[in-house]
Formats: structure tokens, C-alpha cells, sequence
């Protein structure tokens, strides 16, 4: 990093896996976010970062089906110097084409509601979040796969 005249750095080590199997309609994630804590000293100050541990179980029902099937995700993220975080997602898949999403976030009581396209190599996504504190939000992507 580097702030005026004045520059530090540090590694660290983040750990992760994913657990899935191709006839299993569930995955799990677990992943430590700075198991190796880099630090970072400027001047006088060191600063360590925190680890954070990440969670995730996703189900994805009717999978295989080429009509309709359905996503559902659980996460969990507790940081060492924090309470801990829960997100919650729904998403519906219609033909592989047309995806309608939604999602609550425990910590900011956030809620969001999307849509997606997806087309061969190009998606089109759109999502709306509703931030109590912050007013709302309007996010667009395009994503090019090759």
C-alpha cells in the first residue's frame, strides 16, 4: 500500500474448498480470508488485517430439468472483529434463458430483486437492492464468456 510519501507491504494466505459432486444437488464453500493475516506497517503503526471465515450452501433443485429449476444459497460470513454476516438467494431459472433472482442480507437488512438473460457466451444481468439506510440501488452487468 501506499499513502503520500510513505509505502509498506505485506503477504498473507487465504485457504479455501469447495465441496460438490455432479449427483448431488447441494455445494458447500468454506474459504478463510487471511488465514495468514498480512501485516502492514506505516511509520509507526502496524496494522494487521482481520480473517474472515466464509460459509456457503447452495441447493439447486431440478438441476437436470430444462424447463424450470431453482437455486437456493445460505451464507455465513463471521470476521474476527465484526458480528457475524447472513445472506440468504433465490434464483429461478426458466428454459436456461430467463433467470429471476432475489436476496436478503441480515446485517444492513438489505433486500435485492433481479433478472437475468443468458444467451450462449453473453448474459445480461439487472438487480435492484433496497438498502433501509442508503436509499436504493440499480445494478446492470454484461458478461462475456469465451
Amino acid at each position: 500500500q501506499r499513502i503520500e510519501n510513505y509505502q509498506a507491504q505485506g503477504y498473507g494466505l487465504d485457504v479455501g474448498v469447495l465441496l460438490q459432486s455432479e449427483e448431488s444437488p447441494m455445494r458447500l464453500g468454506i474459504n478463510i480470508e487471511n488465514a495468514i493475516a498480512p501485516e502492514v506497517k506505516f511509520r509507526e503503526t502496524t496494522e494487521t488485517y482481520p480473517q474472515k471465515l466464509h460459509c456457503g450452501l447452495m441447493y439447486h433443485a431440478f438441476k437436470n430439468r430444462k424447463t424450470f429449476n431453482y437455486l437456493f444459497t445460505a451464507d455465513l460470513i463471521s470476521q474476527s472483529d465484526a458480528s457475524p454476516k447472513q445472506f440468504y438467494g433465490f434464483e429461478a431459472g426458466i428454459y436456461r434463458l430467463v433467470f429471476l433472482r432475489g436476496g436478503y442480507n441480515t446485517a444492513s437488512f438489505e433486500q435485492s430483486f433481479g433478472a437475468g438473460i443468458k444467451a450462449r457466451k453473453l448474459a445480461l444481468d439487472y438487480a435492484f437492492l433496497i438498502h433501509p439506510y442508503l436509499g436504493d440501488t440499480h445494478r446492470a452487468g454484461i458478461t462475456l464468456r469465451f
